[in-house]
């Protein structure tokens, strides 16, 4: 079986001998700006008989999670939490659009 390629780069799957993993980064910024410090959280686990669709189902339910996962007010992109500005906007957007200087 070919493994489904994550829609993200913020969605890991692993998969051993009798489970598949997904996991979901998690940035923090503990030193400021210039330091995000990347971890990964698992998600969920599955059965390693699981299917393409259970598989696929599991990594949309991650990126669709709000505990990590929110969507840009200006740029409308689906974004980790990390990489917000706030609860509307993004780093990106709050750089580029409304001057935040980071």
């Amino acid at each position: 079986m070919n493994e489904p390629e994550p829609a993200c780069e913020c969605v890991r799957v692993e998969r051993a001998a009798d489970h598949i993993r997904v996991f979901v980064a998690t940035i923090t910024w503990p030193d400021g700006p210039a330091n995000p410090q990347l971890r990964w959280a698992l998600f969920r686990e599955l059965d390693s008989v699981a299917g393409d669709s259970e598989l696929q189902a599991a990594v949309g339910e991650a990126i669709a999670s709000p505990s990590y996962f929110a969507t840009c007010q200006e740029c409308g992109q689906r974004k980790p939490l990390g990489w917000m500005y706030d609860d509307r906007i993004c780093q990106s957007c709050a750089e580029r659009i409304h001057g935040v200087v980071y």
